[in-house]
């Protein structure tokens, strides 16, 4: 529900930015004057993004003078509470700078809040930063950055980056932050990372005798080993999955080959598309994949592979337990035409409005929130053995920092637990160090970056459908697909 309606609200934005000039954003965010409300300091209620009020003309990047006050304005959906604790921690280190958190969720109430709330945010800013104001430091999480980007509404954190001496990439997972650029040009910092993979049965996998490199697989690899398995696997099924959402999940692991964000150029009509759509539906009629249905859950059939994000070094450690611990992790296959790597997906970005006076005091901020300091936080309350909050952003932290430090502080404990009075309390793995290992290789070689939900990704479910029906063909279903995504992009 919420990615449906997500999807048609970043439709609509990017329409609005196509109706709308190309200019640069003209605004960021004047200091505070005296007497002026100066909303939240990482807590309270939040504040309109769409009332922050910003001059007509962007004055040239200031360089902060240590006694002079500066407020820098992030909007957010809702943001964390360690997001708001590192607010405060960067406000006492740096009393001149009051980073002024602005959000429309302050708590969680349903679905339809929720979506709600994201669409006003989505609203808000959009409307804002066209108009030339909008906040200093942006979530980017839930907006076009691309359609941003190339109407230079962002700052290029790459060359703030260069320019920032005590900023080491070498700290970092250069990988990720190198393939999340667009254009050559990095305009949303991911503060974490996701992994996109597979966990297979790496026992059954290995009494079949099957030699699996999955470090340089493509698609065409995967079914080849697929149905040797499903020759000798008796009722044990390949892969659980539907075709849509295989679909869904191959455009946005590959969105390069089919959108040209540059160009605003489509290119689903190519062979590439074309032969993903057959493979797909060939994958099913040949048994290599089954069909999940509703209300069947995918642990109630066996497999040899399941699809997975892998969110933190909890959710890995927790995965490599199934499979009656025989489970490993294998990164997903790649289409032909895009190289070998695994996938990543970014996770809590944060961009800096081109328009803002304080680019490099926003840029500083940032670096505090993607440094050790700011993205480690522990879980003291378990029970038993160590548990660990993995990443107080959510997802494997782009500090390799913290990364090794969270891993050394696992290898010590030996086991993880689950958090008290949640929904599988008190359950408790191992966590050895051969697992560690193996997972800081896949971690290093994510290389590709999957693509957001949106606009076109609905286009390419809806008109999927009729090839998987049997009611087109591949040919004529990418032609369709084609047509409407070029018109999305040029309205």
């Amino acid at each position: 529900m919420i990615k449906k309606g997500l999807s048609i609200t970043l439709g609509l934005i990017v329409l609005a930015l196509s109706a709308c000039s190309s200019n640069n954003a003209n605004g960021g965010t004047p200091p505070t004057a005296p007497g002026q409300e100066a909303g939240d300091h990482a807590g309270g209620e939040g504040t309109d993004e769409g009332s922050v009020d910003l001059p007509a003309q962007a004055p040239e990047d200031q360089t902060a003078d240590p006694s002079k006050p500066i407020k820098l304005v992030f909007a957010t959906v809702n943001p964390s509470a360690q997001l708001k604790a590192s607010v405060k921690k960067y406000e006492s280190l740096h009393p001149n700078i009051t980073i002024e958190l602005t959000y429309t969720q302050s708590e969680f109430k349903d679905i339809d809040s929720q979506e709600a709330n994201i669409e006003k945010y989505v609203t808000t800013t959009n409307t804002a930063m066209l108009a030339g104001k909008g906040p200093d430091l942006l979530e980017m999480d839930l907006l076009p950055t691309d359609n941003y980007a190339s109407r230079h509404l962002l700052a290029d954190l790459k060359n703030l980056m260069t320019q920032d001496e005590s900023f080491d990439k070498t700290d970092y997972f250069a990988n990720v932050l190198d393939n999340a650029e667009i254009g050559g040009g990095l305009y949303a910092m991911p503060l974490s990372f996701y992994l996109d993979g597979l966990i297979g049965d790496a026992d059954a996998i290995g009494r079949s005798g099957e030699q699996i490199d999955d470090k340089n697989w493509t698609w065409d690899d995967f079914t080849a080993v697929a149905k040797r398995l499903a020759q000798k696997g008796g009722d044990t099924t390949v892969l659980l999955s539907t075709k849509d959402y295989m679909l869904g999940e191959m455009v946005s692991e590959n969105y390069p080959l089919y959108v040209d964000e540059a160009g605003r150029k489509a290119k689903f009509d190519s062979p590439a598309f074309i032969g993903m759509l057959q493979r797909i539906q060939s994958m099913f009629d040949e048994g290599v994949a089954k069909q999940l249905d509703r209300g069947v859950g995918k642990g109630a059939v066996p497999t040899y592979f399941r699809e997975v994000p892998v969110q933190s070094l909890t959710d890995y450690l927790f995965a490599m337990d199934s499979f009656d611990g025989h489970a490993k992790l294998y990164a997903k296959p790649h289409a032909p035409e895009l190289g070998p790597g695994g996938y990543f997906q970014t996770n809590q970005t944060v961009g800096v409005n081109a328009g803002s006076p304080y680019k490099k005091e926003a840029w500083k901020f940032i670096a505090f929130l993607v440094s050790e300091e700011a993205a480690t936080v522990h879980d003291d309350n378990a029970a038993s053995g160590y548990s660990i909050s993995d990443i107080s952003f959510g997802g494997f932290p782009i500090s390799r920092i913290a990364y090794t430090k969270q891993t050394e502080q696992l290898r010590k404990a030996g086991t993880v637990s689950t958090a008290p009075n949640g929904p599988a309390d008190g359950v408790t793995v191992k966590a050895d160090g051969a697992m560690l290992d193996r997972l800081d290789g896949y971690l290093t070689g994510a290389v590709h970056a999957v693509g957001k939900p949106s606009r076109i990704g609905e286009i390419v479910s809806e008109e999927g459908e009729a090839f998987f029906k049997g009611q087109k063909s591949a040919a004529d279903v990418a032609k369709l697909i084609q047509n409407k995504v070029n018109l999305y992009l040029n309205e």
